[in-house]
């Protein structure tokens, strides 16, 4: 989470710098995210990041949507978030898998 929060925070500085309207938006942003984090088991934070990166490519692709239309979020919030998921079930054997290579590597070392 914390990592979330300090590259969060650089790319919103960033984003800042160009759209100073944006502010409000961003701000918004990082605490639905931060909420989503607390309110989840540790082992339930790499879903987090998944839908992250969902609605930020969602937001960025479409002009009727921006990263605080949180009322829009619900599908995808159940699609990443709840063990039964559709996004997340899809999502799980990749990410056994990457596990998987992460412990090859580390034990290879």
């Amino acid at each position: 989470m914390l990592q979330w929060i300090t590259a969060w925070s650089k790319a919103s500085d960033a984003i800042n710098y160009i759209f100073p309207h944006r502010r409000r938006e961003l701000d918004e942003y990082r605490q639905y995210i931060s909420d989503l984090f607390t309110s989840s088991a540790e082992h339930t934070h790499e879903r987090v990041i998944f839908l992250d990166r969902k609605l930020r490519n969602e937001a960025a692709g479409r002009r009727d949507l921006a990263l605080n239309d949180f009322a829009k979020f619900g599908h995808w919030e159940r699609s990443y978030l709840n063990d039964n998921g559709a996004a997340y079930l899809e999502l799980k054997p990749k990410a056994k898998e990457s596990d998987r290579k992460r412990r090859r590597r580390r034990a290879s070392r």
